[in-house]
């Protein structure tokens, strides 16, 4: 179906933000960050849900203590959990675009939500990043009792660049017997740093938002260098093994800027013999699921809460 007509008026809508108008030519990481913080984009993300928000924070490794929200953190029942990471590209402070986003899908699948607020890239490289994602889920589903949550029913997922901190944390998961995934959701995610599948290149191009130009841009952001960019930590489409995993749903939209990814993503995983289901969502791009004050019809959110409450 051709892409749904209100991608193209948020493409509009954006192209008129003042912070969007004032960028820089070069493009410079602090300009970019602004716009992430405008009061025009967070609004064209709507509401929070309506379900209760609790912060903490998360110990790591390098004693750290990352922020978390856990969304339905009321429920007095144990409670299966989703920690979901969120999208920015390693880059970004876009927090609370994911976090409204994460908000309907707790309200909408009716279990824990747990959300953390990442460090950024360049000032902490992209591998710290990762470290933090997987010892924030290890330190998740082994404190079960401390968060009231169903360790048997944990899922792991995240939202593009928090797809690709999901995908990682659950391959090394699979070497630790105390980090058991039930689901894995993957989200529109990044898992090429190369970039170098063009199959779905007809349809990405007509993202006008999420854009190979602007994926480079943040991937030479990450505090790496380009010849890392084939190791599995960084391109998980290059890890060697890929058996063995949770049941696993990848999802992003027809057209989607980062479908390649997800199309070569799947078929690895489907290669590897693992249990995959693939969603491509008619007619949607890769901010489909943020701005949902401009763009209507069918939710993603919903389409994460059905995946959730069918693996249950």
């Amino acid at each position: 179906m051709p892409i749904n007509s209100d991608e193209i008026k948020f493409f509009d809508y954006a192209a008129n933000l003042p912070e969007i108008k004032a960028l820089p030519n070069p493009l410079n990481i602090m300009a970019l960050r602004k716009v992430f913080l405008s009061n025009g984009l967070i609004d064209a993300c709507g509401d929070y849900a309506d379900v209760s928000i609790t912060k903490t924070h998360i110990p790591t490794r390098d004693g750290y203590n990352i922020p978390v929200r856990i969304f339905n953190n009321d429920l007095t029942e144990k409670s299966p959990a989703l920690v979901m990471y969120p999208g920015n590209g390693y880059i970004l402070d876009a927090f609370e675009i994911s976090a409204i986003v994460f908000s309907r899908i707790a309200k909408m699948s009716g279990i824990k939500i747990i959300m953390p607020e990442p460090r950024l890239a360049p000032e902490h490289p992209v591998t710290t990043i990762i470290n933090d994602a997987y010892d924030l889920g290890k330190y998740v589903i082994t404190h079960s009792s401390q968060f009231n949550i169903d360790s048997s029913k944990f899922f792991l997922g995240g939202f593009s660049s928090g797809a690709h901190s999901a995908a990682v944390v659950a391959n090394l998961a699979r070497h630790d017997p105390n980090f058991k995934i039930h689901h894995l959701i993957l989200f529109s995610g990044m898992y090429d740093a190369t970039q170098s599948n063009t199959n779905y290149d007809k349809y990405t191009i007509e993202d006008k938002w999420t854009t190979k130009e602007g994926s480079r841009f943040m991937m030479n952001n990450w505090g790496i260098n380009s010849s890392e960019y084939k190791n599995p930590i960084i391109s998980p489409v290059y890890e060697k093994n890929l058996s063995n995993l949770p049941n696993i749903t990848i999802i992003c939209g027809e057209y989607d800027g980062l479908r390649n990814h997800t199309e070569e993503y799947y078929l690895k995983l489907k290669q590897a013999g693992n249990k995959c289901t693939k969603i491509v969502l008619a007619g949607q791009t890769h901010t489909t699921i943020a701005y949902r004050k401009i763009i209507n019809g069918d939710d993603p959110a919903n389409t994460i809460a059905q995946v959730i409450k069918s693996n249950l």
